[in-house]
């Protein structure tokens, strides 16, 4: 057999090189940039070429984020947070219902006993006894002559103003579902106006529209006109959440997403303790409202310190914008300010604008035309639906439960602050479905189980009573778990072209859940006692099973296109070993390695020296 006298690099029979791991190089050669050649040309023979791929949270590092510019801002968001919670709470606290009888005219006989008793002992509230001639009768009838209303402590609610009881109690559900109506409007509403025309300038709207209609409801001088006010004040309020709650996410990088969510979600439940606080300083409903509103005088310096999200306006290309908002953050954050800052900003603009090219229009039908968000999307409407028609139901029931009013907010408020602090390190330990799962169930357990028995009780035993009363309230903190928890994961599995309109559709959904919550307790009149909670606690339990099925986002970063969001998907759902990112790249360094000396002379060595070609373009 005739001997082969080619060399190794033109013999095609040749075997991998042993330095080389196996790999042929051949195989993985890749043509490279003039920058990288120059570079080999430059450099050691024993030297890798390290190519840092930039990203937004890489972008943010640099920029020394998060630093007092973040903390800053984020402090300013979060202020936010309590005239959309307070003003979510008092709606309960305003429709309590009062202790009052028929009103008896001076002349009705025997006026002390013209009242009947129910069977447990206690006065009618709606009924007094008929009379003919002087004479009562052991017939009753509804008041005629309007109530008495026997308040303590200087309560003043609504009912007992409009005489919304009796035949006329509905009129409080009413009330509570408009307002819920136009929560879900300005949450469609609003959620594509945030996407469109930017963060900030919904967030500032929304925020001084809210405080002038709540001023104006404590004014309001009929049931209709309170009506009405609370209707465009709640499509303010949703649009301020929605905006505001989507600006803090933006503002982090990937690895702080779910310590500020869940600030943002246990300052939410601390306004629980603080409505209890102030409903028992200040009981009357036109005052309270008053108290809630006009602290958001002093955020107008909001105009002013409020920068527009760098994430938003690299989506919309807005380059000389996000150009002064980076060098604000430098400046803030004491770090020179990069002499090729705009080149790299345009590049993650470029990445970003022509991936949203091939996005659909942003609003809230698109989420149903991407297949790979379809599913998910529908888990999360029902998961919405179902926490916002528990936990506003429960919150409705408060002040009709054993004990004081203002002291169950202040404890629910409480238990929810504890529980939202703890589920934080649970939900960065064990990821978002699991806890979430959990949450759903045991919230649905507790409210039908124990408000279900409670409503069957009758006040027969008040220890009983109140230990059912307690139950309710857990339950309500499980719930108030499960808000936490969608809030992170809404905010994670969408990219950011569809972000906004995401939340806003999760939040027509939780809204849908607001409207019906009210109306699903009058089930309690006219089908039985417990049917309210035996439906929350079906939803939950549904609702628990369902999360089981949507992406895990623990340490996935943020998409920023529809095209991130199908590799996000497509990586979740294969279930990628840990420490692979969904670009499929090892934690995240996002680099690629090259041998320099295959550049030069195609031999293949162990590296020695590590250049990085990020610090030719470094910020």
């Amino acid at each position: 057999m005739q001997n082969d006298t080619r060399t190794a690099d033109e013999n095609p029979n040749k075997q991998p090189n042993a330095d080389n791991g196996g790999v042929n190089e051949e195989a993985s050669a890749r043509p490279f940039s003039a920058l990288e050649a120059a570079l080999a040309s430059k450099i050691p023979e024993k030297t890798v070429i390290k190519r840092t791929v930039i990203t937004m949270d890489t972008m943010l590092d640099r920029l020394h984020c998060p630093g007092s510019s973040q903390i800053f801002i984020y402090i300013l968001l979060c202020l936010n947070v309590f005239p959309v919670s307070l003003n979510f709470m008092a709606m309960s606290i305003y429709g309590a219902s009062p202790n009052q009888t028929c009103h008896v005219p001076s002349d009705w006989p025997n006026k002390s006993s013209a009242i009947p008793y129910t069977k447990n002992g206690k006065l009618e509230k709606c009924l007094l006894y008929s009379a003919s001639n002087g004479t009562l009768l052991t017939s009753t009838e509804k008041c005629l002559f309007g109530y008495e209303y026997h308040l303590s402590d200087g309560k003043y609610p609504i009912t007992a103003e409009w005489d919304l009881v009796c035949d006329d109690a509905y009129l409080v559900r009413t009330a509570q579902s408009v307002f819920f109506v136009g929560v879900m409007l300005g949450g469609l509403i609003f959620g594509f106006l945030g996407d469109e025309f930017g963060r900030r300038p919904i967030t500032l709207i929304t925020l001084y529209s809210q405080a002038l209609l709540g001023v104006a409801v404590a004014f309001s001088n009929s049931f209709v006109m309170f009506v009405i006010l609370k209707f465009f004040q709640g499509m303010m309020l949703q649009g301020l959440q929605t905006s505001n709650n989507t600006m803090a996410m933006e503002l982090f990088q990937t690895r702080y997403r779910t310590i500020a969510g869940m600030i943002v979600a246990i300052l939410a439940t601390a306004c629980s303790m603080l409505i209890g606080i102030i409903s028992y300083l200040v009981p009357n409903w036109r005052q309270m409202q008053l108290v809630i509103s006009v602290p958001t005088v002093i955020t107008i310096g909001f105009l002013w310190l409020l920068p527009e999200s760098l994430r938003w306006l690299l989506s919309k290309h807005k380059l000389d914008r996000a150009v002064s908002v980076a060098k604000l953050y430098a400046k803030r954050n004491k770090v020179k300010v990069p002499h090729n800052l705009k080149e790299n900003l345009e590049l993650l603009a470029q990445q970003i604008s022509a991936n949203a090219k091939q996005s659909v229009k942003s609003n809230a039908v698109s989420l149903l035309k991407i297949a790979s968000v379809r599913r998910t999307s529908f888990i999360l409407f029902f998961c919405w639906f179902t926490a916002s028609v528990v936990y506003y139901g429960i919150t409705f029931s408060i002040p009709d439960l054993s004990g004081n009013a203002s002291l169950n907010f202040f404890i629910v408020g409480a238990l929810e602050s504890v529980s939202r602090f703890i589920g934080y390190f649970i939900i960065k330990r064990f990821g978002r479905r699991i806890p979430l799962s959990i949450s759903f169930i045991l919230s649905g357990i507790l409210c039908a189980v124990s408000v279900g028995i409670g409503k069957f009780l009758e006040d027969k035993d008040h220890k009983l009573s109140m230990l059912t009363t307690a139950m309710a309230l857990l339950g309500r903190a499980s719930m108030g778990q499960c808000f936490a928890f969608l809030l992170i994961v809404t905010s994670e599995v969408f990219p950011t072209v569809l972000r906004t309109a995401g939340s806003g559709a999760c939040s027509v959904w939780t809204r849908i859940g607001g409207i019906i919550a009210p109306q699903t307790l009058l089930l309690d009149k006219y089908v039985g006692s417990a049917t309210p909670f035996i439906v929350f606690g079906a939803l939950a339990i549904v609702a628990g099973c369902l999360t089981l099925i949507i992406p895990e986002t623990l340490n996935i970063p943020l998409p920023d296109s529809v095209k991130d969001t199908q590799m996000f998907h497509v990586t979740v759902t294969d279930q990628m070993p840990r420490g692979i990112t969904n670009y499929g790249l090892k934690n995240d360094e996002n680099t690629i390695e090259e041998n320099s000396s295959s550049i030069k002379n195609g031999n293949n060595k162990k590296s020695e020296n590590v250049i990085s070609t990020g610090d030719c373009t470094k910020l």
